[in-house]
Formats: structure tokens, sequence, C-alpha cells
């Protein structure tokens, strides 16, 4: 990777794990996180993927990350029966706002659709996922309100 280069991947932190260890040379595929080594060493972006983070303050929130798309929902906790519609999903598109100021998800309900789809898949740990699945390879879990 060049000098003062920005990339505009997403990543997190256990993605460091795995990058320390392909560039040690130790098998790097024992975390959750994927290896940045390609990107350091070839200046090869990563595979992309989704990322997806629930989280308990501020009246409970979550949201997916997929490509320049990030899509949030506030509020959670208000909601008075899990059955209740999903609603309040605010959608934006990181490479035009990337400070999250103009909501987009009127305009691109297909998106909001299927990134909200792909939360649910979120806290369902791999190994109980079907086989021969590849759309939900690359949906990452960032980070869990499990105890």
């Amino acid at each position: 990777m060049a000098r003062a280069q920005l990339e505009a991947a997403p990543a997190w932190t256990v993605d460091l794990r795995s990058t320390f260890a392909a560039l040690a040379g130790a098998d790097a595929t024992v975390t959750d996180g994927a290896s940045l080594a390609p990107l350091l060493v070839k200046d090869e972006p990563p595979a992309p993927r989704a990322l997806y983070w629930p989280f308990p303050g501020y009246g409970t929130q979550e949201a997916v990350r997929e490509g320049s798309w990030k899509l949030v929902r506030t509020g959670m906790a208000q909601r008075k029966r899990a059955w209740e519609p999903e609603e309040g999903w605010q959608l934006y598109d990181l490479a035009k706002d990337p400070k999250e100021t103009t909501d987009v998800a009127a305009a691109h309900p297909d998106i909001v659709e299927r990134l909200a789809a792909r939360r649910i898949l979120a806290g369902v740990p791999v190994s109980r996922l079907e086989p021969g699945r590849p759309e939900l390879a690359d949906l990452i879990l960032v980070a869990s309100t499990e105890t």
C-alpha cells in the first residue's frame, strides 16, 4: 500500500488479528476477521463483505454496512412488542454522504429490504448456517450485545 493512501473498504479490530497472523505466516482463518495483508503487501483491496452491529445504548440501535450503503435503525427499545413492524430504517450512501446527513431510504426500498433481511442472520453462528449458502459467507457480526 502506498504511503498516505486512503482505503475506503470497511474493516474492524478483529481484522488486525487475522492480518498479523497472515503477515507472520500463521493460520489467519481462526478468527472472524479478514486479513488485510493483501492490501498492505500487494495493494489488493479486501473482498466485499457486509458488517452488522447491534448497540444497546441510546434506546437500542443496529446497523448494517455493505459497500457504500449503511442501514441504521434507532429507538428499537420503544417498540412495545417484538412482532410490531420494523420501522424507522435510515439508509445512507456513505460514498456521497459520509456524514450521514441525508436519509435515502425512501428512494431505495430494495436496498433497505435487502440489508434489513441480512441483519437477521448476523446473530446466527456460522456453524448453524445451511451449507452451500455463499451469499451469507460475507456477513460479519461486528459486535454482540449477548453476554
